[in-house]
């Protein structure tokens, strides 16, 4: 999965076994979970600085994307208070 960084600094995304840990070199913390095929989990973007410190004054809309061509996708969502939590199902 990736995510495209609008106006502010970066739009890093956590998934289960990953957290954000703003102020370290990659604003993340934890080895991302594997994940079932066929069975959706969360992914939550967040609006960061560049210390990865969340950024709650953007809505920007985030769009997830994935290298799986047939994963499932959630539709485009905007930020509310810096964040927005999404489900996606990998289905290869």
């Amino acid at each position: 999965m990736s995510s495209s960084a609008p106006a502010f600094c970066e739009a890093p995304t956590a998934c289960a076994g990953r957290t954000a840990a703003p102020g370290t070199a990659t604003g993340k913390t934890g080895t991302p979970a594997a994940q079932t095929v066929d069975s959706a989990f969360p992914v939550t973007a967040r609006a960061a600085d560049a210390n990865w410190n969340l950024v709650t004054t953007f809505t920007d809309l985030i769009g997830i994307t994935s290298s799986d061509a047939a994963a499932t996708l959630p539709a485009n969502g905007a930020l509310v208070g810096g964040t927005q939590n999404f489900n996606v199902t990998f289905n290869t």
